[in-house]
């Protein structure tokens, strides 16, 4: 019975060590799609001149991230007539080989990385800076 409860022991040190926290990745960028919002930021996401992917901004994905429109209250300046939506910014984005991170040029080269991904909850990182944007599924 001894060495029943010294291997319980060891058992539940051994699982307790190998369930990390580390976020999970349930799908890659091919196949994020829908309509998100922005719940939080830890810090700026600029792109140009533009603070991207700002708390409360909707983001809408066609086609994993190769096509998206950031809507934001208040401010959206352009209408997408075939999409019909207004929004704030468009962007295009280059998926990488891994699937797992994307990049979109505009004046110039800006990086993100897919860091988690579930049904219901995204987060990407921007290289730049370390900035990361978390979104909620929303339809």
């Amino acid at each position: 019975m001894k060495h029943f409860y010294h291997a319980l022991v060891v058992v539940a040190v051994f699982l307790a060590f190998s369930c990390t926290k580390q976020p999970a990745i349930e799908y890659d960028l091919d196949g994020i799609s829908g309509k998100w919002l922005v719940t939080s930021t830890t810090g700026e996401i600029v792109i140009m001149h533009d603070n991207t992917f700002a708390v409360n901004d909707t983001v809408r994905f066609y086609k994993g991230v190769e096509d998206f429109f950031i809507s934001r209250p208040g401010e959206n300046r352009y209408y997408e007539e075939y999409k019909d939506i207004h929004y704030f910014s468009r962007f295009g984005g280059m998926i990488s080989e891994d699937r797992l991170s994307f990049v979109v040029l505009a004046d110039r080269a800006y990086t993100f990385e897919l860091i988690e991904s579930a049904k219901d909850r995204l987060v990407f990182q921007y290289k730049d800076n370390g900035a990361k944007a978390v979104l909620k599924k929303e339809e």
